[in-house]
């Protein structure tokens, strides 16, 4: 990855709480800065997984920026379309607003090309429609 550079990652929840390598290793992940968003997701939502995971995005561009010492950790644990008994998805509009939450965070612009009106509705409805509001976390308050 190059020094802008983004990727993310799905991590077992198992590998957060190990201890020896796999610890040494996310903690010079988040000393370099690197780490920006680490989204929790619960059960059955990849066919190959049953198990909880986290996923793990990176932004090396980030250690420039205010967000420098922050990550942003999103619990989306409860947000899901169960398809059936043992598989769960994320719809257009919940991918949306996840996008847009961590948008926010980064200080960018929102997009609703994914989730369209459902996902400004639901951005609306958790941060009172308005980014500025005490309701929003400052994390997710614009950058100036």
């Amino acid at each position: 990855m190059n020094d802008e550079g983004r990727a993310g990652f799905v991590m077992a929840n198992s590998a957060s709480d190990a201890r020896s390598s796999e610890q040494d290793i996310r903690q010079k992940l988040i000393e370099a800065r690197a780490v920006d968003v680490v989204v929790a997701v619960g059960p059955n939502l990849f066919y190959t997984v049953t198990l909880p995971c986290t996923l793990w995005f990176f932004d090396k561009g980030k250690a420039k920026t205010p967000r420098a010492d922050t990550v942003l950790f999103l619990d989306a644990r409860h947000i899901y379309r169960q398809i059936d008994r043992a598989h769960r998805e994320w719809t257009p509009a919940q991918i949306g607003f996840l996008a847009n939450v961590v948008r926010l965070y980064r200080g960018e612009e929102l997009d609703f090309t994914l989730g369209g009106d459902e996902a400004s509705a639901k951005l609306k409805e958790v941060f009172g429609g308005n980014r500025n509001s005490p309701t929003c976390p400052a994390s997710a308050k614009p950058q100036r």
